[in-house]
């Protein structure tokens, strides 16, 4: 099974993938890691971060998450299931209050320390995901509609998929 999973800051995302990756013994990406060098603090280059994403493209099963859409189309392509996910605006931002608390009293390990401006940022990145960004994605994946579906929780993507 291969699934792509996208949404905005505080959807549910890495939730999501871990909970099936679990559940169904996928490995699960996220598109960060493939962005980000993690021991650098810096990103990779075009070639390595496309080469990343091709390589996980090219295995049986897989699971990748992630907000960034416009250099992942063939993950769109090749995917078996699709899932937007779109929970409520006040839901997200609460999670995104809620990592950040999180992260900065070391109850939770995060790939990243994030910083009062990143917060702000995480706010405007998801104002604009209801403003423009949820339609763009729409739009982009609508050509694969048969196997997209849009998701308040995981919830209704389990349920989704035991209905495949």
């Amino acid at each position: 099974m291969k699934i792509r999973i996208i949404g905005p800051c505080g959807s549910g995302k890495t939730f999501t993938a871990k909970a099936l990756s679990e559940q169904f013994e996928i490995p699960f990406y996220e598109t960060d890691n493939i962005i980000w060098d993690r021991k650098e603090n810096k990103k990779y280059t075009l070639e390595i971060r496309n080469e990343k994403l091709r390589n996980i493209l090219f295995m049986e099963n897989w699971i990748i998450e992630g907000a960034q859409y416009k250099w992942s189309f063939e993950s769109f392509e090749k995917a078996d299931l699709i899932v937007v996910l779109n929970p409520y605006p006040v839901i997200r931002n609460l999670r995104v209050i809620k990592r950040f608390i999180e992260m900065q009293l070391g109850l939770k390990q995060y790939n990243y320390r994030q910083s009062w401006t990143e917060l702000i940022e995480m706010f405007k990145q998801n104002r604009e995901y209801d403003r423009s960004t949820f339609k763009s994605i729409v739009s982009v994946t609508e050509k694969h509609n048969e196997k997209r579906i849009i998701a308040k929780n995981s919830q209704e993507i389990f349920e989704h998929i035991k209905s495949m």
